[in-house]
């Protein structure tokens, strides 16, 4: 039996809230539909390079259902995710981590390949036309780093980076909060005083056999469910007042538009977990963290980061007192002519650097957590 009290009714209503994000969205109804007819749809025959090439401030971009180059040049493309990725013919990527890649057919595979990536972090690609320009076969790098890329090097190489969805502009529906009377009721949930939510639905019943009795309104036909275990959902006439408590749990299925009904969602706050669970900290160090063993590309040149103690002689340097980037520190290290390899300090962002290589990795290997040591490498990609 379910515990029982004074008969009063506590009515809990979901509130709607419309997040309209402006960030980088557009709006969906100033977008031009465009269904390319050119025959440069991405694939390994490259047509050529915009000129001019579109830039970010060039006006609202189109969304495009094709992706070959160059007609495809500054428009978006929603990839087979549901997500979006304007693309930059005849442009590279020269800055950032790696996080893979893989031998595609087309620049549409290669952004299908970056929205699907297990660890969620591909933020952009670059696909290689030619095929042949890089290790392994590998044409699609993606990469943790976004955003507009200004490097025009390769002509062979086209690139595509996530972007907002395109929002609508969409109206308010009218919604009569804290109602128990259709329709303001529909899909609004009710709270019996004995702690049970139920959904309440207009205009439909379950139709499952049951047990009925007549009572004086919809709120009471909930409570009276919400005292029985066995019972899942209720079925109220308001003109007639039978209610019919029934086992079936879930939405109802047949259209009556003189009824009312509702099912049980459980017990109010039964899903919350107390204390609340603290969220996970991203960690890059140590392993299995995303800077252990990656590779970056930083102004073309490739490195590795790992979460590792090296062994050195001699001391090291500043390079930046913080905080920067892991990436700026290694551009930093690149940049001096001295340094050898280099050291982020995670709590400060400081870069280090060194002016003697190191010897030799020791015993803790992937067990690092506080820094993150980084040095040139050939190229994985």
């Amino acid at each position: 039996m379910k515990p029982a009290g004074h008969l009063l009714f506590v009515l809990i209503a979901l509130g709607l809230a419309l997040l309209q994000s402006r960030r980088i969205g557009v709006r969906a109804d100033d977008l031009i539909l465009e269904d390319d007819d050119d025959d440069d749809q991405g694939t390994n025959a490259d047509s050529g390079c915009p000129v001019p090439r579109k830039g970010l401030s060039s006006g609202t971009p189109q969304i495009s259902t094709t992706y070959g180059c160059p007609s495809n040049d500054g428009k978006i493309y929603e990839t087979s995710s549901g997500q979006y990725m304007y693309i930059q013919c005849c442009t590279d990527r020269t800055f950032g981590r790696n996080i893979g890649g893989a031998s595609v057919l087309n620049l549409g595979e290669c952004m299908d390949l970056c929205m699907k990536e297990e660890t969620g972090t591909c933020r952009s690609v670059t696909w290689d036309s030619s095929g042949g320009n890089r290790a392994d076969a590998i044409n699609c790098v993606m990469w943790a780093h976004g955003g507009f890329s200004t490097d025009e090097s390769r002509p062979g190489s086209h690139h595509a980076f996530l972007v907002e969805a395109p929002y609508v502009d969409q109206p308010d529906d009218e919604i009569d909060l804290c109602s128990t009377q259709c329709p303001g009721a529909n899909h609004q949930v009710f709270t019996t005083q004995y702690g049970e939510s139920f959904l309440m639905i207009c205009g439909k019943r379950h139709g499952t056999a049951g047990q009925s009795q007549y009572v004086d309104s919809y709120e009471q036909c909930m409570s009276g469910c919400g005292m029985l275990v066995q019972c899942k959902s209720v079925d109220y006439h308001p003109r007639t007042g039978r209610c019919t408590f029934g086992d079936h749990g879930g939405e109802p299925t047949v259209d009556a538009p003189g009824y009312m009904s509702a099912y049980s969602m459980g017990c109010s706050g039964a899903c919350k977990e107390y204390p609340k669970t603290p969220p996970a900290i991203d960690s890059h160090c140590p392993a299995p963290g995303d800077y252990h063993a990656a590779y970056w590309a930083i102004d073309n040149k490739a490195w590795q980061s790992r979460c590792s103690m090296w062994q050195y002689t001699g001391s090291s340097y500043t390079l930046n007192d913080g905080p920067i980037s892991v990436e700026n520190c290694m551009k930093k290290c690149q940049d001096d002519a001295a340094c050898k390899w280099g050291t982020y300090l995670f709590a400060t962002g400081k870069c280090l650097g060194y002016v003697n290589s190191w010897i030799t990795t020791s015993g803790v290997d992937g067990q690092v957590k506080d820094y993150v040591n980084f040095a040139p490498v050939p190229p994985p990609f």
